[in-house]
C-alpha cells in the first residue's frame, strides 16, 4: 500500500557519517529504508525477542556487528524504533568511534530518549524527519480527501478511515503527548502495571487524597502527585508520600465512634504458647452472630479472597504465629499470598461484624479498634517480624512486601513502636 506512494525524502549519507530519522508512526519510515538500503543489517525491536535480549543485554549488538564486521563496514547499519532500547545507544557510539560503523537509527519518539537522558551521539548522527505525504507524493491529489482522512499514507487510502483515525490520534495523544501521572494505593500493583508516573500514599484503601472534608491535606496531595510530571529522570517514576493522613475531624458534641460489642480484653500473654488461637477465637465467637447479620443485609461480603473458612483461617494465621510454616492451602500461588489473603479475609470479617452495629465510623476508627483493641490486631504486630524473616529465608518477595506495606496501615505502625520503646 505505502509502495504506491514515491516518497521524495532521500537520505544520501558521506564516509562515516550515521543519521538519525524521526518521524510520526505509520508514515513509512521502515518502508523507505528497506527500500533505499537493502543490503544493509536490519534490527527491528518492534521483534520482541530482540527487543528483550537487547534490553537486558545491549553488549549484544556490538559482538554481533564485529561478528558481521565486512558488512557492516560497507552499509550503514539500521536500527528501527530505536527509542524501545535507548540502552543500545552507548553501544552505538563506541562502535562509531572506534569500528568505524555507521548507524541509522529510526523511530517515531525523540521526546522519549531526550526525557530518558539517552545518549544521542552528541552530533555525530544527522537528523532527518519524514513527514506524513504531500502533495509532490500523491498523484491525483484529492483535496476533500486529504482534509477528512489525514495524510498518513494508510489512512489516505482507507475508504473506511473513521476507526483507524481515531484510534491512531488516541494513541498518539497517549504515547507522545500527553504526559500522565496517577495516586496509588497498593504499591505492588503500580510496580507490576509500571505506569509513566504515580505517587504511592500510604492511605486506606478507598481514600487516595487521604482524609476526607480536609482540603489543605488534599491539596497537597494533589500538588505531590502533580509535580511528577515535572521529573525527567524516568521513564518509569515510582515516589512515596512521606505522610500519613490526618485523623478526620469531629464535631464538638461527637464522642466519635467505639464497638459496642463486648469483646473479652486481649490477655496480656498472648504470645504465650497458643495465646494468640485462643484468644482470637474468642473474639471470632463473639463477632460471628454480628457477621451474620451484617451479611444478611447487605447481602454480600468481601471475604473470600483465600477460599478458607474463618476458623481455617484463624489456624493458618495463628501457625505462623507458633513459630510453624504451614502447608500452602492454594495451589498456583506463594505462600506470602496466600498469608496475605488470609489476613484480608480475617480483617474483614471484623470489620464487617463491627459495622454491622448502629452508628458512623470512619476508617481511622475502625482501624484504631482494630489495631489497638483486637486480638487479632495485636497478632498483626506479631506477624510483622515473623512474616519478614520467613521472606529473608525463602526469597518471597510478595512476602516481603506484605509484611512491610500492606499488613498495617502506616497510620497503626506507632503501636509497634510504642511497643518497642
Amino acid at each position: 500500500m505505502i509502495n504506491e506512494f514515491k516518497r521524495l525524502l532521500a537520505i544520501n549519507l558521506p564516509v562515516n557519517q550515521s543519521a538519525f530519522l524521526w518521524g510520526p508512526r505509520k508514515t513509512g519510515k521502515t518502508t523507505l529504508l528497506r527500500a533505499q538500503f537493502p543490503q544493509s543489517i536490519f534490527i527491528d525491536f518492534l521483534k520482541t525477542d530482540l527487543f528483550f535480549e537487547y534490553t537486558k543485554s545491549p553488549f549484544l549488538l556490538r559482538e554481533r556487528l564485529l561478528a558481521k564486521e565486512e558488512q557492516a563496514a560497507k552499509h550503514p547499519v539500521i536500527i528501527d524504533e530505536v527509542q524501545k532500547v535507548p540502552q543500545v545507544l552507548d553501544e552505538v557510539h563506541w562502535l562509531i568511534e572506534n569500528q568505524g560503523i555507521n548507524f541509522i537509527l529510526c523511530g517515531s519518539s525523540a521526546r522519549k530518549l531526550k526525557r530518558g537522558q539517552a545518549n544521542l551521539l552528541g552530533g555525530r548522527a544527522w537528523r532527518f524527519e519524514l513527514f506524513p505525504l504531500i502533495s509532490k507524493e500523491i498523484e491525483n491529489l484529492d483535496l476533500l480527501r486529504a482534509l477528512n482522512h489525514g495524510l498518513i499514507p494508510v489512512h489516505y487510502q482507507q475508504n473506511t478511515y473513521q476507526r483507524s483515525l481515531r484510534g491512531y490520534v488516541q494513541d498518539y495523544l497517549k504515547e507522545e503527548v500527553l504526559a500522565t501521572t496517577q495516586i496509588s494505593l497498593i504499591r505492588p500493583q503500580t510496580e507490576n502495571t509500571r505506569p509513566p508516573r504515580a505517587l504511592w500514599v500510604p492511605f486506606e484503601l478507598g481514600r487516595p487524597l487521604g482524609a476526607p472534608n480536609d482540603a489543605a491535606f488534599q491539596t497537597k496531595v494533589l500538588r505531590a502527585a502533580l509535580a511528577l510530571l515535572e521529573r525527567t529522570d524516568g521513564p518509569i517514576i515510582l515516589d512515596d508520600f512521606p505522610e500519613d493522613a490526618p485523623a478526620s475531624g469531629k464535631a464538638e458534641n461527637d464522642e466519635g465512634w467505639f464497638c459496642p460489642i463486648n469483646l473479652p480484653p486481649p490477655p496480656a500473654d498472648l504470645e504465650a504458647g497458643g495465646g494468640f488461637k485462643a484468644a482470637i477465637e474468642a473474639e471470632v465467637g463473639g463477632l460471628t452472630t454480628w457477621y451474620d447479620i451484617a451479611l444478611r443485609e447487605r447481602g454480600r461480603t468481601t471475604m473470600g479472597l483465600s477460599g478458607m473458612t474463618i476458623s481455617e483461617i484463624t489456624n493458618f494465621v495463628c501457625a505462623f504465629l507458633d513459630g510453624q510454616v504451614p502447608d500452602n492451602p492454594r495451589q498456583g500461588q506463594s505462600l506470602g499470598q496466600s498469608l496475605k489473603f488470609a489476613v484480608e479475609d480475617l480483617k474483614a470479617f471484623y470489620r464487617e461484624a463491627a459495622g454491622a452495629q448502629p452508628g458512623q465510623n470512619t476508617g481511622r476508627e475502625m482501624n484504631d479498634w482494630f489495631y489497638g483493641g483486637t486480638a487479632a490486631g495485636k497478632a498483626m504486630y506479631a506477624l510483622w517480624p515473623i512474616a519478614n524473616d520467613l521472606a529473608k529465608r525463602t526469597d518471597d518477595g510478595f512476602m516481603k512486601t506484605f509484611a512491610n506495606l500492606l499488613l498495617i496501615p502506616a497510620s497503626q505502625k506507632f503501636r509497634a513502636e510504642e511497643k518497642e520503646a
